[in-house]
């Protein structure tokens, strides 16, 4: 199927906006983040090595030494001490363009990698529908390298993955997986994400939320565990259960791959796939965590979201990011940390390692990260770490984490402050990174005069005049093993009034529901060029998710206005908003930004079951019920209802009190508060084929004056103050429900109604009175029937005033009190 206007954006102003897109006017400059407070264990540095990589998403050394970073957007660099090169840059027509996880994933050597000659690397990327497959996926293809060129003309698409365009028709922007690594065999090991779609982990149908095993030219291998047993693609399959598996990496010593596994709403996991050990399953979306249950491989170490979860020492965070293993050609670090596997936090920000065999973790090596995304261990010992921001600004960067020979460490200065140039008017912010033993202090001086209450790791000018001009910055780092003194930054100041942006629309106070168009445009005059030209405009969108952020669009550069359609596929959680960045820049180089955030609407998901109590499955995580969800408004969510067991009896989902029969439902969240409720039915016995009963609705409570008749699935409503149909009135209403009932069993069942006060409710079978009641109490009545036998049946219900609704149960010796499933009743011929 191939991808619309509606599913991805191709253009890129469309584009611009693949996740979801939003914004509130601030009327003056942005305020930026201030620096991370980036703490190092004793005994270690952090440097900075390089920064201003645009979305950088992972690092590799390949066997020769080398190290190849790739950005999101397609291009793969070579980083050396004297400088970066860039091997590659996709061909902008096959690579779809980055937002959330699609882009450039991943990167991977053979084991016959020849430094010396032409090799070949291994790069999985998000690929634009082709004349094969009409749908946006996921491709490996394998490349010639000769010295750091990466031939672009040498491309050879060993591998297509499944379509990126899940069941409700959407393209897929999240839980990609998306990395690669060849194993001890020599095969190559993929992961994959579950699509944003929890059951799909340990479905057989499909490649989502795996580890797939391929041989090097992208054959299958016979010896995969389910060879046999699956056909086509899906052979690939080597181990099932994994939500977002988005980090791989390989002990050489012993053939293991750890897997770090982003996780739902409450833990993180990293596990363990052993060398020759294929047809695991690692639980997801059954389970999350740590977990007894012998059909399922426990994570080795699963952290919790929740800080009160975690036990002293232990961590806590949302996004796991491997990592490598720490198996050096030069150990530098203890060597309690050999074998084992460096693991951050994404929004936490910390770094440790973890044993892959206790699951023992070590203490923190780091803290202040910056969105961590990837680690890998230096040949020389050290251990290379890549961040999204530095300084709370989106200016991706390359850190370098040592072991020294003293726990004694002065600080260090790896990242100067550096030149600013501002208007009249306008604030600069100077900025410093530098790392040392315990905490550090920083004092910043102005003409080499400290600057009072300057000392944090950045620091903003007041509004320059033109009597700033030439002055010096620089900043003391200290702590209590010593000092240093940072090299000065000069700050310009032009005879320019700087820019005036304007974003017009969305207007401030404005809010977002997914799917919906909005308009985005802005304006800016400047004192002495007038009205700025769309060609001094330029456009950033980033998702402020929580505590982080995470750049999604951007820079969009040479227009003032372009419309786009929020996508209904986005994070789930309501903690988010969007925020547009507007920058214009004025013929003497001075640039002005102002932002706008856009909240979301939201409402409310009432999660309830018929036995009550059981759990059921919210985007791919198991919740218990009843619960009340708080969701973005139009935002796509997937819920699904799993067979149980109640008193020993198997039981399925007969429908949702939607209407829906199936017992995976997939639903954009509506604007006003909805109950989900799954009736389950026993699985087993006589079951029928019916629809419900035929409802009439009248709006007296004495059952005269109908309104209107429809057939309702199942008897059992909590109205409480909502009109129970459209024309009924809320109070001193009245329903009466007819048909045939059809009875699973043949044994003795008993019905029973709770009424509220001042309500009343009847209920015949085959012309029996079985329960008969007026309001404050609950009744029952019991009754033979035959399987397979239909029976007529009647139920009243009167309500006179207050909170309405009918809970009528049956229950019998195979039946757990449950509502009356619809598959046993029928409407009236």
């Amino acid at each position: 199927m191939a991808t619309t206007a509606g599913q991805r954006a191709t253009a890129t102003l469309r584009l611009v906006l693949g996740l979801t897109i939003v914004a509130a006017v601030v009327g003056a400059p942005a305020q930026r983040a201030d620096a991370a407070a980036v703490a190092v264990r004793d005994g270690y540095s952090l440097n900075l090595v390089r920064s201003g990589f645009a979305k950088p998403h992972a690092i590799r050394f390949s066997p020769d030494g080398r190290l190849f970073l790739l950005e999101q957007d397609g291009r793969v660099k070579i980083v050396r001490p004297a400088g970066v090169t860039t091997a590659l840059t996709l061909n902008p027509a096959n690579i779809i363009e980055p937002f959330g996880s699609a882009g450039l994933l991943s990167i991977a050597f053979p084991p016959n990698f020849d430094a010396d000659g032409t090799s070949f690397v291994y790069l999985q990327y998000t690929h634009e529908p082709d004349a094969q497959h009409d749908y946006p996926h996921n491709v490996v293809s394998r490349f010639a390298i000769t010295g750091d060129t990466i031939d672009p003309n040498s491309e050879e698409i060993l591998i297509h993955l499944d379509s990126l365009i899940g069941g409700d028709g959407n393209f897929k922007t999240m839980h990609y997986g998306g990395d690669m690594e060849f194993g001890s065999d020599g095969m190559l090991y993929l992961s994959t994400g579950d699509l944003l779609i929890g059951p799909n982990a340990r479905n057989l149908n499909n490649r989502y939320g795996k580890i797939l095993r391929y041989t090097p030219e992208g054959g299958i291998p016979t010896d995969n565990p389910y060879y046999t047993t699956l056909t086509g693609q899906r052979r690939a399959i080597y181990s099932i259960g994994l939500r977002n598996p988005f980090k791989l990496a390989l002990d050489t010593k012993n053939g293991r791959i750890l897997i770090g596994d982003v996780g739902a709403s409450n833990w993180e996991e990293v596990n363990v796939l052993p060398p020759g050990v294929g047809g695991l399953d690692f639980g997801w979306s059954a389970t999350e965590g740590y977990t007894t249950d012998p059909r399922f491989v426990s994570p080795v170490l699963a952290y919790p979201h929740n800080s009160n979860l975690a036990g002293p020492g232990q961590p806590f965070g949302c996004a796991v990011m491997g990592g490598d293993v720490y198996r050096p050609q030069q150990r530098t670090f203890p060597k309690s940390y050999v074998g084992d596997f460096f693991i951050a936090d994404h929004c936490q920000g910390w770094m440790r390692s973890v044993d892959p065999v206790s699951g023992e973790i070590s203490p923190v090596l780091v803290r202040g990260l910056e969105q961590p995304v990837d680690m890998a261990v230096a040949p020389n010992g050290s251990v290379l770490i890549l961040q999204r921001q530095l300084n709370g600004t989106f200016n991706g960067s390359l850190l370098r984490l040592q072991r020294t020979e003293t726990t004694q460490n002065p600080p260090t200065i790896s990242g100067h402050p550096q030149p600013r140039t501002v208007g009249i008017g306008q604030s600069a912010t100077f900025e410093v990174f530098a790392t040392g033993a315990g905490q550090l202090h920083y004092q910043w001086q102005r003409n080499g005069t400290p600057i009072t209450d300057a000392t944090g790791a950045t620091y903003t000018t007041p509004p320059a005049t033109l009597d700033d001009d030439g002055d010096l910055y620089s900043v003391i780092v200290s702590n209590s093993n010593g000092s240093v003194t940072s090299d000065d930054a000069a700050l310009t100041v032009l005879d320019d009034i700087p820019p005036s942006p304007e974003i017009l629309s969305p207007q401030e106070g404005s809010d977002f529901r997914g799917g919906e168009v909005l308009h985005i445009e802005g304006a800016a005059t400047d004192a002495e060029d007038g009205a700025l030209p769309p060609s001094a405009f330029s456009w950033d969108v980033e998702l402020h998710h929580n505590t982080h952020s995470h750049p999604e669009l951007g820079p969009v550069d040479g227009v003032t206005s372009f419309d786009f359609e929020v996508p209904r596929e986005t994070e789930t959680d309501p903690d988010i908003f969007w925020r547009i960045h507007l920058r214009v820049t004025d013929s003497d180089g001075i640039v002005t930004e102002v932002t706008r955030d856009v909240l979301p609407v939201t409402t409310t998901l009432k999660l309830r079951t018929i036995p009550g109590g059981r759990s059921l499955i919210l985007d791919g995580a198991p919740v218990a019920t009843p619960l009340d969800v708080t969701a973005v408004v139009g935002v796509n969510r997937t819920l699904t209802a799993s067979p149980i067991t109640v008193a020993n009896k198997p039981m399925v989902l007969d429908s949702w009190s939607t209407g829906e029969l199936s017992s995976d439902v997939a639903f954009s969240a509506p604007d006003k508060t909805t109950t989900f409720r799954a009736f389950y039915r026993v699985d087993g016995g006589d079951v029928g084929t019916g629809t419900g009963l035929e409802a009439t609705y009248f709006e007296s409570p004495d059952f005269t004056d109908p309104v209107l008749s429809q057939v309702d699935r199942v008897p059992y409503e909590e109205w409480g103050k909502r009109r129970p149909a459209p024309g009924v009135p809320r109070d001193n209403f009245s329903v009466r429900w007819s048909g045939d009932l059809h009875p699973q069993f043949s044994e003795t069942y008993t019905f029973a109604v709770p009424v509220p006060d001042g309500d009343s409710a009847r209920v015949v079978i085959d012309g029996a009175t079985i329960l008969q009641c007026s309001g404050g109490e609950t009744v029952s009545g019991s009754v033979d029937l035959t399987a397979g036998v239909n029976v007529p049946i009647l139920i009243e219900y009167s309500d006179g005033g207050g909170g309405a609704g009918l809970k009528l149960t049956w229950r019998s010796s195979s039946t757990p009190r449950s509502a009356i499933p619809g598959s046993q009743l029928i409407p009236p011929a």
